[in-house]
């Protein structure tokens, strides 16, 4: 989809004119899975545009037709990506829901890049609780994944975010340790 090209040049407008532009095209087929990947696209414009309420109406659209469809990849990503925008929106208990069923799936489908991201994401939602210990947890399991299939870009990350926890919880030793490891990472 052209839209893509668009996105990814940054120009939102032309993206959301083709994207829409599909849209249409794949309503008037009844083209399920392609509707819902629409559907996802201008989601993801509208959250570039930073306007989250017609950003997640596009992703609950766009969920309602996976569900639909019992597409469980398409499940697994767009629930990722409402959490993102219930996080955004500071609805820190709801983005967790939303990022906990999105692990849920990816682990039932051995999406391990999937998962990588939702565990990521739920360890920051339990960061910016305060609740240390549980954000501890997601990111180890999260390293531990990356290094099982070589994701040096996630280790960086999630080392990254292991040393800002222990940053936070006062560990400043610890914390230059798993900072100084990721930094070392993200140079390669």
């Amino acid at each position: 989809n052209m839209g893509h090209v668009y996105l990814d040049k940054g120009d939102l407008d032309k993206a959301m004119d083709y994207y829409t532009r599909s849209l249409k095209i794949y309503e008037k087929i009844d083209g399920k899975h392609e509707m819902g990947k629409s559907f996802h696209s201008i989601g993801n414009v509208y959250s570039s545009k930073y306007d989250l309420d017609k950003a997640l109406d596009a992703y609950i659209n766009s969920l309602k037709i996976y569900e639909k469809i019992g597409d469980k990849p398409g499940i697994g990503g767009i629930l990722n990506n409402i959490g993102t925008i219930y996080n955004s929106k500071g609805n820190n208990n709801k983005s967790l829901d939303y990022f906990i069923r999105s692990l849920n799936i990816k682990e039932a489908l051995g999406d391990k890049r999937g998962m990588i991201n939702s565990m990521q994401n739920i360890g920051l939602v339990h960061s910016e609780k305060g609740d240390y210990d549980k954000a501890l947890y997601y990111f180890d399991r999260s390293l531990k994944i990356c290094e099982e299939i070589g994701d040096e870009i996630g280790m960086g990350f999630s080392l990254f975010n292991i040393g800002v926890v222990h940053k936070d919880k006062g560990g400043y030793d610890k914390a230059l340790e798993y900072l100084k490891k990721s930094l070392s990472i993200q140079k390669e």
